[in-house]
């Protein structure tokens, strides 16, 4: 069970791609269009941690999309009655409905236990919480522990039109192809900021092991992302602190990091233009040091940075970890706390 409180912050660059488009303006990327600062959503980071897990890990979530024989998606009640069915047949009769039926305080249990199970089979009600409300069950609501803010870029963007044309033939009798739109960024050196409570990791049952999977799909995720719009993306920087009291917090990371570049803002085109500044940053963390217990560190290849942040944090007594992406989901308990 996670004890201790953890603090996040994530790192990637996207070439020529679309990280996060807003359905409400032409699937633009998401920007703000004061500071021209890419500001992709919390949302579409959980979705690529979710999508990994599911995908390449082999872990069960409950935030998917699912399409029946007839083509309609599968709500979430039917998702979790489906899963739950498979497990327990015994408490449906022959219709498919769930026995619900005896003395209050027995149903009363049995929503609790149902609802227990739904944290415990799915790694992202545990992670990231539930909102639901369901026919035949009670509301869940479960504040996840994990929470991250909207990214931000460290940097001015621009955001480029490309027009292209369908070749292939949409319409009976049509010979002509289509156009199509993709609004993407040049490039974009894009910041999140995340912490995990250990409150809520007690109610939701989080893990180690959740938290060790959180770690490897957060930097893996990205990475293995293919479609056209997301192609591009690329983890450079990962960390979290461990601290020892849970009242602790240095609150938002992003305020300490910044870029230095002899280039202006909009022509930024690769990481190899930028010298990551970490040095505020690291001073922050050396003035709590008393508070905490580890940092977990990974560099990505190709960054620059202006101090070499682990050889500064180790100076003053602080314990720095490589992330071991590698050992899976079960670890020993000493190793993440």
């Amino acid at each position: 069970m996670i004890q201790s409180k953890h603090e996040y912050l994530y790192i990637l660059d996207a070439i020529d791609s679309n990280m996060n488009g807003d359905p409400g303006n032409k699937n633009r990327p998401r920007w703000d269009y004061r500071t021209k600062r890419l500001t992709p959503s919390d949302t579409s980071l959980k979705r690529t941690i979710r999508d990994t897990w599911h995908n390449y890990e082999n872990q069960d979530i409950l935030i998917r999309k699912e399409v029946n024989d007839e083509g309609d998606v599968v709500t979430m009640e039917k998702l979790i009655a489906r899963d739950d069915r498979i497990e327990n047949p015994h408490l449906y009769d022959k219709n498919g409905k769930r026995n619900n039926k005896g003395k209050k305080k027995e149903r009363e249990i049995q929503d609790r236990d149902f609802s227990q199970k739904i944290v415990s089979k799915y790694i992202d009600s545990r992670v990231f919480g539930l909102v639901a409300a369901l026919k035949e069950e009670k509301a869940f609501n479960f504040t996840g522990p994990g929470q991250f803010l909207f990214g931000r870029s460290l940097h001015e963007v621009e955001v480029k039109e490309n027009k292209g044309t369908l070749v292939a033939q949409v319409i009976e009798g049509k010979k002509q192809g289509t156009f199509n739109t993709l609004y993407t960024v040049p490039y974009a050196l894009v910041q999140y900021y995340g912490s995990i409570n250990p409150v809520n990791a007690k109610k939701t049952g989080m893990t180690k092991g959740d938290l060790n999977a959180l770690d490897k799909s957060l930097w893996l995720g990205s990475n293995a992302l293919s479609s056209r719009a997301k192609g591009g993306l690329k983890s450079r920087f990962l960390m979290r602190i461990c601290y020892k009291d849970p009242l602790v917090s240095l609150g938002d990371l992003r305020e300490y990091v910044e870029i230095e570049s002899e280039k202006e803002d909009l022509s930024l085109r690769s990481i190899k233009d930028i010298t990551l500044k970490l040095s505020m940053l690291c001073q922050r963390i050396i003035s709590e040091k008393e508070n905490i217990q580890t940092v977990y560190l990974k560099e990505g290849d190709l960054i620059k940075t202006d101090i070499d942040i682990r050889k500064e944090l180790n100076d003053t007594g602080i314990m720095v970890k490589n992330f071991e992406f590698d050992r899976g989901y079960e670890i020993k308990a000493n190793d993440y706390q």
